[in-house]
């Protein structure tokens, strides 16, 4: 019998960014989807990462110039959602939609080998309802190809 041993290099794992929350994992500049018109010079409405997140936003970049990783796992919670408790007044949008593709903008950032991106569902706050916002299950496999 022969042994198979796998060494990897590089393992991103990675969990709660909350985009879509003031204090959540934004983009320098980021251009709301929901308010574009169908005008390709109209991008939409502009957002960008605040002074508190910022120093979140680099540490981001540097993580993801590093290397090219082996393996990456989403831990779960990477948009706000709804924001229900606080009835939105802490996020920048309660569109599930909105966060997620923010997000996705975001994670195609990371270098990975070719599927092998993975992902842990979203909590329950963190999803639509019915988990439609649940980025975890329905965001992860445009990353694994």
């Amino acid at each position: 019998m022969t042994n198979h041993i796998v060494y990897y290099r590089g393992i991103l794992g990675k969990g709660d960014t909350h985009v879509g929350h003031k204090c959540g994992l934004v983009p320098e500049e980021y251009h709301l989807r929901s308010t574009a018109k169908s005008s390709q010079k109209n991008l939409g409405m502009p957002i960008g990462a605040s002074d508190i997140q910022m120093p979140l936003l680099k540490c981001w970049c540097s993580m993801v110039d590093m290397e090219r990783y082996d393996i990456a796992v989403c831990l779960g919670d990477s948009i706000e959602g709804p924001n229900k408790k606080e009835h939105g007044r802490g996020a920048w949008t309660t569109d599930t939609g909105e966060q997620g593709e923010c997000a996705a903008d975001l994670y195609s950032m990371i270098r990975v080998q070719q599927g092998q991106f993975y992902c842990v569902a979203d909590s329950g706050y963190h999803v639509g309802p019915d988990g439609d916002g649940d980025w975890g299950s329905n965001k992860c496999r445009d990353y694994r190809t």
